[in-house]
C-alpha cells in the first residue's frame, strides 16, 4: 500500500497520458499528471482519473487531488466530475 503507483493510457501502444500517485497508508496523494493535447477531446484524462480511482479507492482512505478550489473552472468542473468535494481537515500536531 505504500509507494508510488503509476498510471496511463495507451492509444496505438503509445502512452498519451499519466499520473504518478504517491500512497502512504491511508492518503493517496495525486502528484505528476499530464495528458497529451492531441488526445483530450477523446476523454483520456477522465479515463485516466476513473481508472486509478477504481483501483485505489479499493485500499480505503482518501484519495487527493490538490485543494479542490484551486486551479481555473475548468480544472474545478473535471474535479467536481470525478467526485472530488471540498471536506474539512483536522490538522494535528
Amino acid at each position: 500500500r505504500h509507494g508510488v503507483h503509476t498510471y496511463g493510457v495507451l492509444h496505438e501502444h503509445r502512452l498519451v497520458a499519466y499520473l504518478w500517485l504517491y500512497r502512504a497508508g491511508e492518503l493517496a496523494l495525486v502528484s505528476s499528471i499530464l495528458g497529451h493535447a492531441d488526445h483530450l477531446d477523446n476523454g483520456i484524462m477522465f479515463l485516466l482519473f476513473a481508472g486509478m480511482l477504481s483501483e485505489e479507492l479499493e485500499h480505503g482512505g482518501a484519495v487527493v487531488y490538490n485543494r479542490h478550489d484551486s486551479g481555473t473552472d475548468g480544472l474545478r468542473w473535471f474535479k467536481e466530475r470525478l467526485g472530488f468535494e471540498a471536506r474539512e481537515v483536522a490538522w494535528c500536531r
